[in-house]
């Protein structure tokens, strides 16, 4: 409860429920009760709400062939708490190797791809990057609220954005992005603290794939808002300034305008400028 776990608290007190019958306890009943009523209204409105924050997940890639052993070359899978930042979980993973094998052998690695054939094998490299729990369109329709879509969860993706001309950055008409999605060998919440990675998925998506899946995700977001109860207007504002007055990325009207000219062949038109047009449709909807 403490620890803003009210369901797992639920489930709990549904075991040990049974046991103050059999005895009857009326008592403790009473207590039990009384707490589970105040735990399913937190329920109730942190699901309205949706400002619940759970743990942060991160991937460690590990590489040190003679210091490290059968760990050398492996993922894992860091769960932290829900205050540990990325540059928190950073810094104190190379202060342990660094403790243990030296300042001047411990290397913290980009996120882009390794050759191994570069790397000192007395030295000990370290390479972080913040991952989220992933679901697929089937299970995200069963599992509908936030605890739902954090606990129990094996498979964690992250995306790097990158360009053919080896730019990170770009045009969003060439501006690819690389998700990766990795399996572990048990489910989170775990009695480990890091689980290590199993399988590893990439997909490579395309320029208008990326431009769908910014709208769709500008439309989620507008969405959840929207239904937030009472609603945040400082919070709306933000996004609906991010979707029009535009810093850095591009928004919806910069897509439309790039994938969707004003008088298109029908000839020439796909299924993703289709995709494209639908979800600009719903997003100005």
């Amino acid at each position: 409860k403490s620890a803003n776990l009210y369901e797992s608290s639920v489930g709990a007190y549904n075991l040990i429920l049974p046991i103050y019958q059999k005895k009857r306890d009326w008592a403790q009943q009473s207590e039990c009760h009384t707490d589970l009523a105040d735990l399913c209204s937190r329920v109730v409105d942190d699901n309205k709400a949706r400002q619940r924050i759970f743990a942060n997940y991160y991937r460690v890639a590990l590489f040190g062939e003679k210091n490290l052993g059968h760990n050398h070359n492996v993922e894992f899978i860091y769960k932290e708490t829900n205050a540990t930042r990325l540059i928190e979980a950073s810094d104190r993973l190379v202060a342990q190797f660094s403790d243990k094998f030296g300042a001047d052998k411990t290397h913290l690695l980009p996120n882009k791809p390794v050759d191994l054939s570069t790397l000192d094998p007395d030295h000990i490299y370290i390479q972080l990057v913040s991952v989220e729990p992933y679901l697929t369109p089937e299970q995200l329709e069963d599992r509908i609220s936030p605890f739902e879509q954090t606990f129990n969860v094996d498979k964690f993706i992250f995306e790097i954005p990158f360009t053919k001309a080896g730019k990170a950055q770009g045009d969003m008409s060439e501006q690819y992005k690389r998700k990766t999605i990795l399996s572990t060998e048990a489910a989170f919440p775990h009695m480990k603290k890091r689980l290590r990675v199993i399988n590893k998925q990439e997909i490579e998506v395309p320029p208008i794939e990326n431009a769908i899946e910014l709208i769709d995700k500008k439309v989620v977001q507008l969405h959840q808002q929207l239904q937030m109860t009472p609603a945040n207007s400082k919070t709306l504002q933000i996004l609906l300034q991010g979707c029009l007055l535009l810093q850095v990325n591009a928004g919806p009207l910069e897509i439309a305008r790039l994938f969707l000219p004003e008088n298109p062949n029908k000839a020439e038109i796909g299924e993703e400028k289709e995709n494209t047009k639908d979800s600009r449709i719903f997003f100005v909807g």
